[in-house]
């Protein structure tokens, strides 16, 4: 698979191509390349643009939050997720203490390093959560919710080492980059981490292609079963976020039981279907399931936002979107089943 290596150029990606973690690797050492520290602030400003919206045009900044940058992500996990790591402005403000080398670069305590994923979790749904009851209708407080994101972001990467105090352990990203981007279509270098500082376990901007999984066959149920958990979730969330939770004509409890009702059935099927089939299997296939429905509900709200911005009706791209997820998910499955068989072989 064609991709961007780590010294910035094309390449080949060896493990998604079926090569399974090198017994070896070289650090990264160097500069990235100048494009990447470029991106960095581009995607920065637009960030801190959005921010400046919610507080002083709250109607544009919403609109551009949630109806354009929120979409768009879930299908960038899937295709490119190392493109997102490279420029996402948290994982800048996490690294901007290194890159002024004022970083204490502590080890993570142990909490963190076991716990940081369930507590990216807890993040993740807890703020998907409070959308029903009016965060997405409440530009400065969505605003002020990513200014303490931010400010979150740096203080991890003041206090410890690589990413370990923000990307790669409590992000509430992280458990949708890890499940969507399992076996990314296309692969970029890491642009942060140079050198390596060994960080974190199953270190996704090393190894794209097999951190997922290798995490998923982990010995270990405390490393495991989170993961495996978040998958489980998925499917019945966006169901449940999309039918039930944002109708506002309901009552707010009626709809958050209803909701939690469409998660719980969702799990229900994954421990049944578990007795057939083996988890880094379903959890393949819950996440791909997940994906689809999110842009078969959430593409109405996209091309609505796109509409309100560009003046245009654009309510027919829906039917393409849904089309280019559906053929990326079934080239990510095929990708994704191959991995799974050479690691049952080893």
């Amino acid at each position: 698979m064609p991709g961007i290596t780590e010294s910035g150029t094309v390449g080949v990606d060896h493990e998604a191509a079926g090569q399974l973690s090198p017994r070896r690797t070289s650090p990264i050492q160097g500069r990235p390349p100048l494009i990447w520290p470029v991106a960095q602030a581009v995607v920065f400003i637009a960030f801190a643009a959005v921010v400046v919206l919610l507080f002083a045009r709250p109607e544009t900044g919403l609109t551009l939050l949630f109806g354009i940058a929120i979409p768009l992500l879930p299908l960038t996990f899937l295709i490119a997720p190392g493109l997102w790591r490279n420029v996402c402005p948290l994982a800048s403000a996490n690294q901007l203490p290194r890159t002024l080398r004022i970083s204490r670069r502590l080890h993570p305590p142990k909490w963190l390093y076991s716990y940081g994923y369930p507590i990216a979790m807890a993040l993740f749904f807890g703020l998907v959560c409070a959308r029903p009851a009016g965060l997405d209708r409440n530009g400065p407080v969505m605003g002020a919710v990513l200014l303490v994101v931010l400010l979150a972001a740096f203080i991890g990467g003041l206090a410890f080492k690589g990413k370990s105090g923000w990307c790669s352990t409590v992000c509430p990203l992280l458990p949708l980059e890890r499940a969507y981007g399992r076996t990314p279509l296309i692969t970029f270098g890491n642009a942060h981490c140079r050198p390596c500082l060994g960080c974190t376990k199953n270190c996704y901007d090393r190894k794209p292609a097999n951190a997922y999984t290798a995490d998923l066959s982990d010995r270990a149920r405390s490393w495991r079963v989170p993961r495996e958990l978040f998958a489980a979730v998925l499917p019945g969330f966006v169901v449940g976020f999309f039918t039930i939770a944002t109708h506002a004509g309901q009552p707010l409890a009626g709809r958050y039981l209803g909701f939690g009702l469409c998660v719980l059935a969702g799990v229900a099927l994954f421990g049944a279907l578990s007795t057939f089939a083996s988890t880094t299997t379903l959890t393949a296939v819950y996440t791909g399931v997940a994906l689809n429905l999110f842009y078969w509900f959430g593409g109405p709200v996209f091309t609505a936002a796109l509409a309100r911005i560009l003046g245009v009706n654009v309510d027919w791209l829906r039917w393409p979107l849904s089309a280019t997820v559906l053929a990326a998910t079934v080239w990510w499955a095929s990708r994704t089943a191959g991995v799974n068989r050479r690691v049952s072989r080893r």
